[in-house]
């Protein structure tokens, strides 16, 4: 017997690579927007907090389903990556925490000696992040 439906002609490789991309590419735009969205409800949750107009239990909720969704995000992204994007974050992770471990060690001693003010964890994080951001660029230009 035959096979009376026309066969589909199969995806060349530029098409899979070019529909992969575009999945990925959606796919991190989803978790902005969603992350967005979270810091919306976070701030808007923490304003009625303060306002009295709803109990305090729900800056918890809104703080675990932030965190949920931050956990199930990275857990996809890092499946959806191949392994040279791979090692590329694990630098720019490793870089980021020997950034923050350092910044703040070294903050806490000048604190405790009396020379500086106590630690500030806004500055701590955006160098943090900062760290962590241009390692993965110094990585993805090919500086290996």
């Amino acid at each position: 017997m035959t096979n009376s439906k026309p066969s589909k002609k199969a995806e060349s490789g530029e098409q899979k690579l070019v529909r992969r991309r575009r999945a990925f590419f959606l796919f991190v735009i989803f978790g902005l927007v969603v992350a967005a969205g979270a810091g919306f409800a976070s701030g808007l949750v923490t304003a009625k907090v303060e306002q009295g107009l709803i109990p305090e239990w729900a800056v918890y909720t809104v703080l675990a389903a932030t965190a949920a969704g931050f956990i199930w995000f990275g857990y996809r992204y890092y499946h959806r990556i191949d392994e040279l994007d791979l090692m590329d974050n694990l630098w720019a992770n490793t870089v980021g925490i020997y950034v923050y471990v350092i910044i703040t060690f070294v903050w806490m001693a000048l604190d405790q000696a009396g020379i500086a003010p106590p630690p500030q964890h806004l500055p701590i994080l955006i160098s943090t992040i900062a760290a962590s951001g241009l390692a993965y660029l110094t990585r993805r230009i090919g500086v290996r």
